[in-house]
């Protein structure tokens, strides 16, 4: 368990300081895995409802040192999940400011917030799974639940929309936290 979480606070140092938060395009990282014939069916489609998941993947592992190409993965699925936080967290609170605000907020501090939900969620990643393929790739996957999430997203929208009482509410009711969760999970 403390191995787990020193991986995590290591995950946490290395956002924090080389701005891994930049915009990211999924869907080339999407058409580059290849289709395992051997794979069970998570690997190709790892949506659990509930959950936002992520693949993590280590390529050419060797047996004798299974638990480092083990941990690669899980950096590599976490490191892809944050960012997917990131994206879909920035977007449902840019959206909603443009949308809806005169408030005199600046995209900077929306990209903040993301980033301090991304990190704060990451941090409860779950392992569900993992599978070795007879090409020696090794599949983590990885989950963190949608209404944690959620959560997070509420408690950090009222600190930065705590001018304006619209705002909080829109975060606040139930049928916001169904849409949201519906979002991060899609």
């Amino acid at each position: 368990m403390h191995r787990l979480a020193f991986i995590f606070f290591t995950i946490f140092i290395s956002f924090s300081l080389s701005g891994c938060f930049s915009w990211f395009d999924f869907s080339k990282e999407q058409k580059q895995q290849t289709i395992i014939e051997d794979a069970p069916a998570w690997v190709q489609n790892p949506a659990v409802e509930g959950f936002v998941t992520q693949l993590g993947v280590s390529k050419n592992i060797k047996v004798k040192n299974y638990s480092f190409y083990r941990e690669i993965a899980i950096l590599n699925g976490t490191q892809n999940l944050s960012r997917k936080l990131y994206i879909k967290t920035f977007n449902i609170l840019n959206r909603y400011w443009q949308e809806n605000s005169d408030e005199k907020l600046f995209e900077k501090d929306i990209k903040e917030v993301a980033k301090q939900i991304a990190l704060k969620s990451v941090k409860k990643v779950k392992i569900i799974n993992s599978f070795k393929s007879k090409n020696n790739s090794l599949f983590i996957h990885l989950v963190v639940d949608s209404n944690e999430v959620v959560e997070n997203i509420q408690a950090e929208a009222k600190n930065i929309f705590k001018v304006n009482k619209l705002f909080i509410d829109y975060f606040s009711i139930k049928e916001s936290k169904i849409k949201i969760k519906k979002e991060l999970e899609n």
